[in-house]
């Protein structure tokens, strides 16, 4: 929506670094500020998961 000029949004950077080295969205945080946020990764007791994605998941995050 905020592509298409319908107001703000607050995404994590990793999400919309691509469009702002484009020139399609503006950083507001100098102005907005920013916030912390804390990721944690959930699954039903017993399941199966790839844990090489998670790692890898977790990864980028923290390295964005």
């Amino acid at each position: 929506m905020v592509l298409n000029g319908l107001g703000m949004a607050w995404l994590p950077m990793s999400l919309i670094h691509d469009e702002i080295a484009a020139g399609q969205l503006e950083d507001l945080s100098s102005a907005l500020g920013q916030v912390p946020l804390d990721i944690a990764f959930y699954a039903p007791p017993g399941s199966a998961f790839d844990t090489d994605f998670v790692v890898r998941a977790a990864a980028r995050l923290s390295a964005n």
